[in-house]
């Protein structure tokens, strides 16, 4: 029996190669991963790849220059972009260099199958079509706790040895120790002030799980979380974080910035209350 079509998933977050290795493990398919182009081209140099799956927006090399190389390259390797943009723009970018197919995130499992079915066969028309099988790249799913604290600071480290911000990274999992969403400050390089790493990893999550409750989550911090992640962690739910730095060991190198109090005065209250009744008649009863 032949072997079972290796598939290449490059993308810059954990959650979303997970997310399309546990669709493509029990369909048969053979599974590897990569964080960014780069990485992914060294996949693609060293072995028999036979599709790939590559994300728009990657760092620092991402899923267009990817695409370039490899059809500069002459690989002849299938290439399918998942995004959360769909343009027309981007599509004729896309198809001149030699990616044909992109699919939306979050990717439909079926839709998903169905393009990398229809790929295999215009690249090797005499290919197995395959629906069960064993995969030997096995993407790992579920961690433990040393591992889940091990990756949230690696995470950190990468976040500042790229550029992108400081050592400040938080990971979101459900008690089976499955990552639901990832993040890393952003806010001096996003110019957000809310981009908090436990705030960007919840955002993940939440979208992952199109839910505003992450009741029982775990969260797993490289610091202390930070009074708008405090606020957050509590308003979506989450059972219990875990943090590797306290706030005043953070301090000592990244010191807060200082800022007067503002000041709170109720203003107009009538035709304040005058807006919230009306708002109650427009509620669905």
């Amino acid at each position: 029996m032949s072997e079972a079509p290796l598939i290449l998933i490059a993308d810059n977050s954990t959650v979303s190669r997970e997310y399309i290795a546990n669709i493509l493990i029990p369909a048969g398919y053979r599974v590897m991963q990569s964080v960014d182009g780069g990485s992914a081209l060294k996949v693609v140099r060293e072995h028999d790849v036979s599709l790939a799956i590559i994300d728009h927006y990657m760092e620092p090399y991402g899923g267009l220059e990817f695409a370039k190389e490899v059809t500069a390259s002459d690989f002849g390797l299938p290439m399918l972009m998942v995004t959360k943009e769909e343009t027309s723009d981007l599509l004729l970018e896309l198809s001149r260099h030699g990616v044909h197919h992109l699919l939306k995130k979050p990717v439909e499992p079926k839709r998903l199958l169905e393009t990398i079915r229809r790929l295999l066969r215009e690249k090797s028309p005499g290919i197995e079509d395959i629906s069960h099988g064993e995969a030997i790249e096995i993407a790992k799913s579920t961690y433990s706790h040393d591992e889940l604290m091990k990756k949230t600071l690696d995470l950190a480290l990468k976040n500042v040895t790229t550029g992108q911000g400081g050592p400040f990274s938080a990971i979101i999992v459900d008690q089976q120790g499955r990552i639901l969403g990832e993040g890393s400050n952003r806010s001096t390089f996003r110019a957000d002030p809310i981009a908090h790493a436990e705030v960007m990893a919840i955002r993940q999550a939440t979208e992952k799980m199109d839910s505003l409750s992450l009741y029982n989550c775990i969260l797993y911090s490289s610091s202390e979380p930070t009074k708008i992640g405090r606020a957050l962690i509590d308003s979506v739910g989450i059972a219990r974080v875990y943090y590797g730095l306290s706030s005043e060991e953070v301090a000592g190198l990244f010191p807060a910035k200082e800022f007067k109090n503002a000041a709170y005065e109720q203003f107009k209250k009538d035709a304040a209350l005058e807006m919230l009744a009306a708002a109650k008649a427009h509620q669905p009863e």
